[in-house]
């Protein structure tokens, strides 16, 4: 940790110093300071040849490789990169990790099919590896291939339920059918699972908030778990925040965190609605009005939007 500090610092004798003194307990990690140092000077050549050399431990052997490829992919050098992977897969034909970074790059290039062939090699090897059920779903979507994007996804979540990659993904893709309750049973696993994460506790909160705002347990586990996303300047997270306080009476709070977030989100329908339904809590129907009719505007541009009813009767009772 001194090392790279003073590799950040720009110290190099001292980081020199560091990555000797190192060498007598780990002179393995020494090695990988020494080549980061040469990277940071930008002498890629010298730090590529000290990556070269890979260790014989697995999960440093990876690390190593993964720097090299960063390296080889910032200096532009596809046709080293390859080469250097199919040495690896030459030696070992089942390195899942040297046949996703080759997928990776023949994606980069757009060699889809060699990609694709790499990613599907990977699910061969280990049916439930979510990353490359995840990485085939993202080769897809950038071929326009939208379905079969979105079933790489369903087949990778089926054969990989526990991959919080592949969960947060396909509630997601859940929301997006309208299939509210089952993205709302994956974000619980999540939370479970994650509870420190503010993008689980701001997307469980606003599904929760959203999708069931009629049901008084569920409003209250929402507007509890939003409190921790209070001093967010996201503008996502503060709509969420702001909603949860509207669901239980607290207007003026609720305006003072949504309104802002409008010039952030302009077009988006959710956030027009949930201010709307704000001022005209707050008997402020001009701007109620102007920002009910946005929303209505706007969700055109959606498959779902579920509170076009509750909109179009708050117009008329305006």
């Amino acid at each position: 940790m001194l090392g790279f500090i003073r590799i950040r610092l720009e110290d190099w004798v001292g980081a020199e110093a560091a990555a000797e003194e190192l060498r007598q307990y780990d002179s393995e990690r020494s090695r990988q300071l020494h080549a980061a140092i040469l990277l940071s000077q930008e002498n890629f050549d010298a730090g590529i040849e000290v990556l070269q050399n890979l260790p014989e431990d697995q999960d440093r052997r990876s690390a190593s490789i993964a720097v090299l490829m960063v390296t080889y992919l910032r200096e532009g050098r596809m046709a080293e990169a390859i080469t250097f992977l199919e040495d690896i897969l030459a030696e070992d034909p089942e390195n899942v990790q040297a046949l996703g970074l080759r997928g990776n790059i023949f994606a980069i290039q757009r060699k889809y099919a060699e990609a694709e062939a790499n990613y599907l090699r990977i699910i061969e090897i280990n049916p439930s590896n979510g990353d490359a059920y995840t990485a085939l779903s993202r080769l897809y979507a950038g071929m326009g291939e939208r379905e079969k994007s979105e079933t790489a996804l369903l087949d990778g979540f089926a054969a990989s339920p526990k991959s919080p990659v592949l969960m947060s993904k396909v509630a997601h893709l859940y929301e997006a059918r309208g299939r509210f309750e089952d993205a709302i049973e994956i974000y619980e696993k999540l939370y479970r699972r994650a509870p420190n994460s503010l993008l689980v506790v701001n997307n469980l909160a606003s599904l929760l908030s959203s999708h069931r705002a009629d049901d008084r347990e569920s409003v209250e586990r929402a507007y509890l778990i939003a409190s921790r996303l209070k001093p967010s300047e996201l503008p996502q997270y503060k709509d969420t925040y702001g909603w949860t306080r509207y669901l239980k009476g607290e207007y003026d709070e609720a305006l003072e965190k949504i309104a802002p977030v409008v010039e952030a989100l302009p077009e988006n329908p959710w956030v027009h609605y949930h201010l709307g339904m704000t001022y005209a809590a707050l008997n402020r129907a001009e701007e109620a009005r102007r920002h009910l009719e946005q929303a209505l505007e706007f969700s055109e541009k959606i498959s779902f939007f579920p509170p076009h009813e509750t909109i179009v009767e708050t117009l008329k009772s305006l």
